[in-house]
C-alpha cells in the first residue's frame, strides 16, 4: 500500500550541495535515540520537483514554511519571504496564488499558517495584521471572501470542521494560547495552558513564558483532536475540540536549549546549547500519517560543529506515547493517499550558494 508524505527538507549550516549535505547529515548520529520499537516510515522514491531558478517565478521560492494538500491532491505552499500561497495540482502544475506584502485584502504581512477546511475554503493567519483570512479555491483559482482580525499575534492554524484553531504566537504572556474561532471569526472559546520557565530563563528577569509556548498545530479529523508541538521544549499535547487536554506526553532523549542574558543585560541570547552533548533540539512539524500515528519532526543543531541532524518520531495518536522513529534528512509535514510532498526550507544560517528551496514530491511505501 502506498501513501503521501510530506517532508520539510533543510540543509546543514555548511555549505555544500543538498545531495552531500543530506549524506552529512545522515552519517551524524547525533544523539542516537534509542527507538521503543521498531516502527518507522518508509520512504518510497522521488516523483515530481518543483521549484527552480529557471523555471517561471510562479516555481521559484524564497522561504518555504508550511504545506497543506486537499482531497483532490492539490498542493498549497507558504512563502513566507513572498509573503504569499501559491496552488499546485498533484502534477506540479500552478494553479494560482494569493498574497504579497501589504494590508489589504488578500496581502499578508509575516505570514505564519495555512489551513483547509471543507467546501475549498483556506484559511491563513499572518502576525504583522494580527488576522486570520479565508479564500476559496474555485474554477478560476483562489479568490477572497473575508478576514478576522484577532487582536493578537498568531503562530499557527488548523480546523476542524468550520472551528478554525489560532495559536498565540505574540504579545502579552497572558491567558490561554489556543483560541477558537467560528465561521463569522468570533472567539467562541479558549484553551490551552501556558508553560512557564524553569531553572535559568525563571532567573531572568520579565516573563518569559513567550518563548517556551510558540509552536505547531495540526488537526486531526479522523480522531476529532487537535495537537499542539512546542517549539523550544519536550512536549506534545493532544486537545479535544472543547478544550480538553486529552494527554501530554515529554518527548524522550531530549537537548533543551539554554538561555543567557544578552550583552545589553536583556533577554535573552539563545539558543545556546545543552553542556553535555554539545546540541539541541527545536520541534517543526507535527502531522497524522492516517494509521493512528502522529509524526513529530526534529532538528537536532551541534551549535559549535555548525551542523544538523533531524529524525522523525512517531507517537500513538489515541495515547501519546512514543512508538518508533529514524533519522531522516526531511521534516514531515503531511500524510495524503497515494500522492507525496515535501519541501526544503531557507534559514538565515545557511550559506550554500546552491541552495534552492523546492517541494518534492515522493511515496510512502507500506
Amino acid at each position: 500500500m502506498k501513501r503521501i508524505v510530506v517532508e520539510l527538507l533543510w540543509l546543514p549550516f555548511r555549505a555544500m550541495p543538498w545531495v552531500l549535505g543530506a549524506a552529512v547529515l545522515m552519517a551524524w548520529h547525533g544523539t542516537g535515540v534509542t527507538p521503543v520499537s521498531a516502527q518507522t516510515l518508509e520512504l518510497g522514491p522521488v516523483e515530481t520537483v518543483i521549484g527552480d531558478l529557471h523555471e517561471p517565478a510562479s516555481h521559484v521560492f524564497g522561504q518555504i514554511r508550511h504545506l497543506e494538500v486537499d482531497g483532490d491532491g492539490n498542493l498549497y505552499v507558504l512563502d513566507r519571504h513572498a509573503n504569499d500561497i501559491r496552488v499546485f495540482n498533484a502534477r506540479g502544475e500552478f494553479i494560482d496564488g494569493v498574497g504579497g506584502g501589504g494590508q489589504g485584502p488578500g496581502e499578508f504581512r509575516g505570514l505564519r499558517g495555512v489551513t483547509l477546511s471543507g467546501g475549498g475554503l483556506m484559511h491563513a493567519v499572518d502576525e504583522g495584521n494580527a488576522r486570520v483570512s479565508t479564500f476559496e479555491l474555485t474554477e478560476t483559482g483562489l479568490e477572497f471572501r473575508d478576514s478576522a482580525s484577532l487582536g493578537f499575534v498568531p503562530y499557527d492554524v488548523c480546523a476542524l470542521g468550520s472551528i478554525r484553531f489560532v495559536l498565540v504566537g505574540g504579545g502579552p504572556a497572558t491567558g490561554e494560547l489556543i483560541h477558537a474561532l467560528d465561521e463569522e471569526g468570533n472567539v467562541i472559546r479558549t484553551f490551552g495552558e501556558r508553560e512557564f520557565p524553569e531553572g535559568e530563563l525563571r532567573e531572568i528577569k520579565g516573563d518569559r513564558s513567550d518563548l517556551l509556548n510558540q509552536g505547531f498545530l495540526h488537526c486531526d479529523e479522523e480522531r476529532d483532536l487537535l495537537f499542539f508541538l512546542h517549539l523550544a521544549r519536550p512536549l506534545l499535547r493532544a486537545f479535544s475540540p472543547t478544550g480538553e487536554e486529552v494527554w501530554r506526553t515529554t518527548i524522550p532523549d531530549y537537548h533543551e536549549q539554554r538561555y543567557a542574558l544578552g550583552r545589553n543585560g536583556l533577554c535573552c541570547r539563545y539558543p545556546l546549547p545543552d553542556p553535555d552533548s554539545g546540541t539541541y533540539h527545536h520541534g517543526y512539524q507535527v502531522t497524522g500519517d492516517g494509521t493512528g500515528r502522529i509524526l513529530v519532526s526534529l532538528i537536532e543543531t551541534h551549535w559549535e560543529r555548525r551542523e544538523q541532524a533531524y529524525e522523525i518520531r512517531l507517537f500513538d495518536a489515541d495515547t501519546g506515547a512514543q512508538v518508533g522513529h529514524q533519522r531522516t534528512n526531511a521534516f514531515v509535514g503531511a500524510v495524503h493517499e497515494d500522492r507525496a510532498y515535501s519541501f526544503r526550507y531557507w534559514y538565515a544560517g545557511n550559506q550554500d550558494p546552491e541552495f534552492v528551496p523546492q517541494v518534492i514530491v515522493r511515496t510512502l511505501e507500506r
